[in-house]
């Protein structure tokens, strides 16, 4: 079985292979059911479970702080407020994007040679014997592309981790400047430059930049106060339960049963309605928030801009719990 997982199931499998030399992963499905006697599991890593399982998990801990004390957000707040054309905007947006990608960059983590000592360290560790079937394949993976194609493997990485950031600076932008009538035009233009990006990014088939941070930062702008009367009571209970759905800002965005599944609307026509298989900690009831969060902003997209042509495909979450130091299936959630 191939299957996705989460930041907080990596730590919990890497903290107990230490602890007891055991694949409680495996041991679960197959205790649970999910898997047959014989059967493996292969973990598919993108970039923020790769980081967090290389112990990088705190990569944003020191990024810079975009707040009334940086340069770049005092300038675009008051473009904003001053009612600045598309054209500065444009601009300003474009800068925030420079200024991530620099600040990535100069990360001292975000080198082929580190990532790659750091892979070749976690496959020397006594614990990892009992979880090499789990991790190996990505590893691999990750390892031979930073050999062998480390400019591509390096761009794709830092234009994922900076279009993470763009999007937290986004919504705290969305979240701080104050209602005014000469703003809502620019923040209009805003979302929108953010909303090309993605598609712009994804297009290109190299990257897939995280769309529920995306879905957070949609849902800072759905949040200001000039529009919180306009939502019917079914939009609105989506949308309050949907805060237990936002992840840290200064950690890697991880929600990858939602990540993993967005597919261009003409390869979900194509392709097989097979279920992308998902394992979690999370409880189910901020799983299902999460999923109806990201469907409720797709049929805004869809509504609002016949262009956008992103979805979701068939996932199975499996959302386990832990007990006495094992993993039991609490649920399994299809979408």
């Amino acid at each position: 079985m191939k299957a996705y997982i989460d930041n907080k199931l990596i730590r919990r499998i890497a903290q107990n292979s230490v602890e007891n030399g055991k694949n409680i992963l495996l041991e679960a499905c197959i205790h649970e059911g999910v898997l047959t006697e014989g059967e493996h599991i292969q973990l598919i890593l993108r970039w923020p479970s790769l980081l967090e399982y290389l112990d990088l998990g705190s990569l944003f801990d020191d990024f810079i702080t975009f707040d009334v004390q940086n340069q770049l957000f005092f300038y675009l707040t008051t473009a904003l407020t001053q009612g600045a054309d598309k054209e500065l905007l444009l601009h300003l947006y474009d800068q925030i994007f420079v200024e991530c990608l620099t600040h990535i960059k100069a990360l001292p983590q975000i080198h082929p040679k580190f990532l790659i000592d750091r892979i070749q360290q976690k496959r020397q560790s006594p614990s990892y014997s009992s979880i090499n079937e789990l991790f190996s394949p990505s590893l691999d993976h990750y390892e031979y592309s930073l050999t062998d194609n480390p400019a591509n493997t390096m761009h794709d990485l830092i234009l994922y981790l900076a279009w993470d950031r763009v999007c937290v600076h986004l919504a705290i932008v969305f979240e701080n400047v104050d209602q005014n009538p000469n703003i809502r035009n620019g923040l209009e233009v805003l979302k929108e430059c953010l909303l090309e990006s993605f598609q712009h990014i994804t297009s290109q088939g190299k990257t897939l930049p995280g769309f529920f941070r995306l879905v957070e930062t949609l849902y800072a702008y759905q949040m200001r106060e000039e529009y919180l009367q306009t939502y019917t009571d079914s939009e609105w209970l989506i949308l309050c339960e949907g805060s237990r759905a936002l992840k840290p800002r200064e950690s890697l965005g991880d929600l990858l049963y939602i990540d993993a599944a967005v597919v261009h609307d003409q390869e979900l026509n194509e392709t097989p309605k097979e279920f992308l298989k998902m394992f979690t900690l999370e409880v189910v009831e901020k799983v299902n928030a999460s999923l109806s969060l990201a469907d409720y902003m797709i049929e805004q997209l869809k509504r609002d801009d016949p262009r956008w042509r992103y979805n979701l495909r068939p996932v199975e979450i499996i959302c386990l719990r832990e007990f006495q130091g094992s993993l039991f299936v609490r649920q399994v959630v299809r979408h």
